[in-house]
């Protein structure tokens, strides 16, 4: 008989039943960590432990490998569509964005901005370089313009790198609702993403306020366990997890200014 595994400790549900599924793909399989980390290219048998403990969320590449080595391909479609619930309730933002927004109704650059936004949430906030290597056009996408892009502080320079993202966040059945869109926007003249562009931003540091607060909190239960004790007067205030926050709140609002107009950037100050 082999070793009784851990218990799966989280809130997240979603990442729950990931583990679950994935410690019966192993069983079904009949194999070891070890054992199938020498039929994932790439994949280490730690990675693999830690995919199936339900402490962290695998990657997409981990969990296409996990279950294509214990012989069952099939899964990771399922898989993958509870990862992508799972990081929309690791992550709470997409709820406070209202509804989906309608393609067909895109009138002017905010519009498109926003539609961008709850697309990148909707399909679980995916890494920047998941979203370049979906895309079908790596080329069109740098990862910095991506990063720019995805924070509302730019727009897509072209048609060609606004499919590429709505291609990257794994919408491909949408093309001629895009392109639509495309030509109605850039036909209107204007590209002033708004004088709200400050203010979307601060908007999306009070959203992930609360999550680094939670995450932070998370890591001291569920990482290293440390005691109160050898915790630093940082930690045990809270504010050693509110600082690289307020930091990037900081590097954001900087940005803004940047990209704002003169009079505007007097009214951001």
């Amino acid at each position: 008989m082999g070793r009784k595994r851990n218990p799966i400790h989280t809130e997240n549900q979603h990442q729950k039943q990931i583990a679950s599924m994935l410690r019966d793909l192993l069983d079904a399989a009949g194999l070891t960590f070890e054992e199938l980390a020498q039929r994932t290219e790439g994949i280490s048998r730690v990675t693999l432990q830690r995919a199936a403990s339900g402490n962290y969320l695998p990657k997409e590449k981990v969990i296409k490998a996990f279950a294509e080595g214990c012989g069952f391909p099939e899964a990771a479609e399922i898989l993958l569509r509870m990862r992508t619930r799972a990081r929309i309730d690791e992550r709470r933002i997409l709820p406070t964005l209202g509804p989906a927004p309608s393609v067909p109704l895109i009138s002017d650059w905010r519009d498109l901005s926003r539609a961008l936004e709850y697309l990148y949430e909707a399909a679980g906030a995916p890494s920047l370089r998941e979203i370049r290597d979906k895309s079908g056009n790596p080329h069109a996408l740098s990862l910095s313009s991506l990063r720019r892009i995805v924070l509302r502080i730019t727009r897509p320079v072209d048609e060609q790198q606004l499919l590429a993202i709505v291609h990257g966040c794994g919408i491909t059945d949408q093309d001629d609702l895009w392109s639509a869109a495309w030509t109605k926007v850039s036909s209107s003249g204007s590209i002033d993403l708004g004088p709200d562009l400050a203010v979307a931003m601060l908007e999306r540091f009070q959203r992930g306020q609360n999550l680094a607060s939670k995450a932070y909190a998370a890591r001291a239960v569920t990482g290293r366990r440390r005691s109160v004790s050898a915790e630093t007067p940082d930690e045990q205030s809270g504010s050693g997890a509110q600082r690289p926050v307020r930091q990037l709140q900081d590097r954001r609002f900087k940005i803004a200014k940047m990209t704002l107009p003169e009079n505007e950037k007097r009214t951001a100050s």
